[in-house]
């Protein structure tokens, strides 16, 4: 493979959705923390969480916006890949 070739789709595709199952994961722990911290800010008034909660919720929401599209392109190549094996 020189440069600017892509890897072949048999390889490239357990990588999109390890990539996008990773990002999930990491959506997954920021919306627990978030849920989490949300709790105990409740508790103490919760004026003092609000304003990093922002910054946090926009890390998160970047998470799921790049997670879910890699994850669907690896089970769509995945999906093309058992296609053109049963034709």
């Amino acid at each position: 493979m020189t440069d600017g070739e892509l890897p072949p789709l048999a390889s490239l595709a357990p990588m999109l959705v390890l990539v996008g199952l990773l990002f999930l994961l990491r959506y997954g722990l920021v919306t627990w923390r978030l849920k989490r911290r949300g709790g105990t800010a409740a508790a103490a008034g919760g004026a003092a969480l609000q304003g990093a909660g922002g910054a946090e919720r926009r890390y998160a929401r970047r998470q799921l916006w790049i997670g879910v599209p890699l994850l669907v392109a690896g089970l769509l190549a995945y999906g093309w890949l058992l296609a053109s094996a049963l034709v």
